[in-house]
């Protein structure tokens, strides 16, 4: 197989550049050569895309999953993404948040902000909330009637401490809940 060309036509001759994509570049058999506008900062940015979009669908494995997993696992990505950035840019003095190489972390801050938004419609749009919220309830309804059955078949359903005894141990499954 032939390693990739620089995209690039002559100017002269109209032919296809001659050097491999990337050359004299850091980003080396991705994008323009170094003669075409390769070390340029738009054919570095380029060069950069392609080499993270070849590496994505190079290692990126595929897992089983539902469509409501996916958006709620973009969802969450994207919030600590946003996050992420966003703290990292506070501690950049303002006058230098938006030159040299923080150009970039607030050009991908904004991006990522516009992206959290539509995945926040997108995930509001299928009801995702709303279908968590009605198999909480569910699960509850369940675990309650189960529980009911367990102390009918214990003949302790109308003992007076029962309330309090299980009142006592459902304390354990919320944050900070003790067995006192």
């Amino acid at each position: 197989m032939t390693s990739p060309r620089c995209p690039a036509k002559s100017k002269t001759t109209g032919k296809p550049c001659a050097l491999g994509a990337g050359h004299g570049t850091t980003h080396r058999g991705f994008g323009l050569c170094k003669y075409h506008g390769g070390n340029s900062p738009g054919g570095t940015k380029q060069g950069q895309r392609l080499m993270a979009a070849a590496s994505a669908q190079a290692f990126g494995l595929p897992v089983e999953t539902t469509a409501d997993e996916a958006l709620e696992a973009e969802l969450w990505r994207t919030v600590g993404t946003v996050a992420w950035l966003g703290e990292h840019l506070q501690e950049v003095p303002p006058e230098q948040r938006l030159v040299g190489a923080m150009a970039s972390f607030a050009e991908l801050y904004g991006s990522e902000r516009r992206h959290l938004t539509a995945v926040s419609k997108a995930c509001i749009d299928a009801g995702l909330d709303k279908r968590k919220v009605a198999l909480l309830e569910r699960t509850a309804t369940a675990f309650a009637e189960v529980l009911r059955r367990v102390l009918s078949d214990l003949d302790v359903l109308n003992d007076p401490r029962a309330p309090i005894v299980v009142q006592r141990h459902l304390a354990l499954l919320t944050p900070g809940g003790s067995n006192d």
